[in-house]
């Protein structure tokens, strides 16, 4: 059994109390504007207790959620039976036996805890699970807050934790003819930028959206061009 798998069995229980915070609803904010839908099946890699989880339930067709803890998962169940759309697997996502393909794949706050040795097989697995034209999004804390942390204040970190060495992930992406669309350093709970996003697709994928802005993208816009040319006095 991995540290990781003992300290959230461990922890399950005030993993469910706490439920839903700022971060899952970045998330969530994050999925919809890359593009989640309605009609969309969705890989979720690192679920816990299903607090991320219970978001996309509602928004989707289908989500397979995926975690290394048993106990998380079994609460998980158990918290969500009502929603019909999620299958929870308890399995370390290297060594599951998946073989459809999914519109979104999301790893909300795992990518850190899975050992930089494995990265390369963990991109090769989700390259064969991406549908064409769907994307992958990780979001994890960024390795400038965990460095951060390391020196100055162990208890803001879980177990385990690596900092994202972004060029390795950009690596990995260019093995498995993917590309990162963006990558996003950005506060959340603290102003240095403690956490950090990543939208990666297939290179071949056919996804710019030419529609123009909506009303109101339109109306924020010009609102901020407008107070940028009295700041600067243009």
């Amino acid at each position: 059994m991995s540290k990781v798998q003992q300290f959230y069995d461990a922890t399950a229980e005030h993993y469910q109390a706490a439920n839903l915070n700022d971060r899952h609803f970045k998330i969530h904010e994050l999925l919809l504007r890359f593009g989640l839908q309605k009609s969309h099946t969705v890989l979720e890699i690192g679920c816990g207790v299903g607090v991320q989880t219970q978001l996309l339930a509602k928004v989707c067709h289908k989500v397979i959620a995926v975690d290394v803890s048993p106990k998380s998962i079994e609460l998980a169940q158990k918290q969500f039976s009502k929603y019909k759309n999620l299958t929870f697997l308890a399995v370390d996502i290297l060594d599951a036996s998946i073989t459809e393909r999914f519109d979104v794949i999301v790893l909300p706050d795992v990518l850190h805890y899975i050992s930089e040795d494995k990265h390369e097989i963990l991109f090769k697995k989700m390259t064969d699970w991406l549908s064409p034209n769907g994307f992958i999004l990780t979001h994890s804390p960024s390795a400038e807050f965990i460095d951060w942390c390391r020196k100055n204040d162990t208890s803001k970190l879980c177990i385990d934790d690596i900092a994202i060495d972004n060029q390795r992930i950009m690596q990995y992406c260019s093995l498995n003819n993917l590309k990162i669309q963006i990558l996003e350093q950005y506060a959340l709970w603290h102003l240095g930028g403690d956490f950090q996003y990543i939208v990666i697709r297939h290179k071949n994928s056919e996804n710019f959206d030419i529609r123009g802005l909506s009303f109101f993208a339109k109306v924020k816009k010009n609102l901020l061009t407008y107070t940028r040319r009295l700041q600067y006095r243009l």
